[in-house]
């Protein structure tokens, strides 16, 4: 899995994380840090290109994911 995967991250993140019920209430900082944290993730885990657009894609999929 990488970062392009929006789908499958989101799928993955709702089911670690089912408290969350609102995926726009968290952090990037911790956003990343779970998606790097993936079981089967191999993205690159401290990338040095900004990354905001690629998380803003994960939480929209999360979000789409739970409703």
């Amino acid at each position: 899995m990488e970062w392009d995967d929006v789908e499958e991250i989101a799928e993955q993140l709702s089911v670690q994380h089912p408290e969350i019920q609102d995926p726009y209430s968290i952090r990037f900082v911790d956003l990343m840090q779970w998606v790097v944290n993936l079981e089967g993730f191999e993205g690159e885990k401290n990338p040095k290109t900004s990354m905001e657009g690629k998380l803003e894609s994960i939480v929209q999929a999360w979000a789409d994911y739970i409703q």
